[in-house]
């Protein structure tokens, strides 16, 4: 007697080399499998789909780019470990400051780079000629299993719309085939909506897609953040404090000008080797220019340290310190910088703030010499 399954299937088309295609798991198989590989952990999966977000201007590019280096190299990022791999980074938006922004970060870290691929021509995720060309590429220079970037979002979907369901499915349906056919991670950089604190822009079948997410904000005072908005399989919620550095590269080819870039310095809360003063009490800043200092790296240490009462013990970037109190300062603004450096230096000579190697903290003992608000 032929059975209802038999009528309808037949061994090829549910099978594969003998195998049932939709193997059914016990629990005890399921603890077999290997745990979760990831590229960053606790941030970014090996494979998937993933996003790095935020507003215009607030450092994207320049965070995915250190991104790509770190993970080229190897090193930690932002406190967290990861997995070299082949890298491909493809640049839709500002094609021409790529080779600044790499320019900067070579010159800075000395990254080599090593495995890492740049592709900045026109692409459209929603071009079938596109997607078989980018895949050629991907597969001709041997970069399986490793890290695609795709900045941005916007400019590789032309004409489209983001908020219709759609479109949005049409774009997610390229991107996991381009995911398919590396076999590693995606990594989208997208842009905010209209209300940044809504997330990222377009339709909500984005956000569910992702396997891990990560958002840049602009903080007030210079400051810059990263937070990891999704994690599917790591931990959300997790902050890490940058600000974006100046490097001067040289005079323009055509012109007298200077041609400058960006890298990210990280601005993690550090419990420096103890760091202590012989007086029972932190002396005060002497000077208008030296008040404006002292309060904006106070903030600035109070921001670091997530209200966790631990100011005393954190510390910032010297770059990142002069260039905050600079924005402040009032002065003419070709000697703010001078000024800002100037005051910073005494308040060290004077035991005000403390200098440990590229880094300012505050010494023990400043809580009781506030300065009165004027």
């Amino acid at each position: 007697m032929i059975t209802a399954i038999e009528r309808v299937f037949t061994p090829e088309s549910v099978q594969r080399d003998g195998m049932p295609l939709y193997p059914l798991l016990t629990a005890a198989d399921l603890a077999k499998q290997p745990p979760l590989s990831w590229l960053v952990h606790d941030i970014f999966p090996r494979t998937g789909l993933a996003c790095v977000f935020g507003v215009s201007g607030c450092g994207k590019t320049f965070v995915v780019l250190d991104l790509i280096a770190t993970i080229a190299s190897g090193r930690d990022w932002f406190g967290h470990k990861t997995v070299k791999c082949p890298i491909v980074y493809v640049g839709l938006e500002g094609q021409h400051g790529i080779k600044q922004r790499v320019q900067a970060m070579q010159t800075v870290n000395e990254e080599s780079l090593d495995g890492v691929h740049f592709m900045t021509e026109p692409f459209s995720l929603l071009e079938e000629r596109d997607m078989e060309a980018l895949i050629f590429s991907l597969q001709s220079a041997g970069v399986m299993n490793g890290l695609l970037v795709i900045d941005t979002l916007n400019r590789a979907s032309p004409n489209s719309d983001e908020n219709s369901s759609r479109d949005m499915g049409r774009i997610l349906e390229s991107v996991q085939r381009l995911q398919a056919a590396i076999g590693g991670l995606v990594l989208l950089v997208h842009h905010t909506g209209k209300d940044g604190s809504k997330g990222m822009r377009g339709h909500s079948s984005l956000h569910a897609a992702l396997d891990s997410a990560l958002e840049v904000k602009c903080e007030s005072k210079g400051a810059r953040s990263l937070k990891v908005a999704k994690s599917k399989d790591g931990r959300d919620g997790d902050v890490h404090s940058f600000s974006l550095k100046v490097v001067e590269l040289g005079f323009d080819d055509d012109d007298d000008s200077v041609r400058t870039s960006c890298v990210v310095v990280p601005q993690t809360l550090v419990r420096p080797e103890k760091v202590t003063v012989p007086t029972s009490k932190a002396p005060l800043p002497i000077g208008a220019n030296q008040e404006v200092a002292y309060r904006v790296i106070k903030a600035m240490l109070s921001d670091l340290s997530n209200g966790s009462g631990d100011s005393a013990v954190a510390r910032i970037p010297w770059q990142a310190a002069i260039s905050a109190v600079a924005e402040k300062l009032v002065v003419l603004p070709k000697v703010k910088l001078q000024r800002a450096n100037e005051a910073i230096t005494a308040m060290i000579k004077r035991g005000v703030l403390l200098r440990d190697a590229e880094f300012i903290a505050l010494p023990e003992g400043y809580e009781s010499h506030e300065l009165h608000e004027k």
